[in-house]
């Protein structure tokens, strides 16, 4: 993230920054996609539906933005700092994978 002082003290500041991020959740729902239904989603019975790995992941472009206050000054390295602020993010990809037997309800 760029610190970007806004006052001459230098104590009041705006960060921004620029990232990738990857996210992956294991989960338990199920996601089919056929041609006579089109893409279902359900949740998943352990008694009739057997898996080692369903997972699903996004790729996410960020840009966050922040406040920052602190009570440095030029000669005092300790100081108290409070940064609050957004994340604006924008998934640019997903995926999702499953692994195991699944049979029809």
């Amino acid at each position: 993230m760029k610190d970007i002082p806004i006052n001459k003290k230098r104590n009041h500041a705006i960060g921004v920054g620029l990232g990738l991020s990857l996210n992956s959740y294991n989960q338990n729902l199920l996601m089919r996609s056929s041609e006579d239904t089109g893409e279902t989603f359900q949740i998943i019975d352990d008694s009739q539906i057997e898996f080692s790995k369903n997972k699903f992941s996004t790729y996410m472009l960020e840009v966050p933005i922040e406040f920052r206050w602190r009570t440095s000054s030029p000669s005092e390295y300790k100081f108290w700092r409070i940064y609050t602020g957004l994340r604006l993010g924008y998934v640019v990809a997903s995926s999702s994978k499953f692994e195991g037997e699944p049979r029809e309800y």
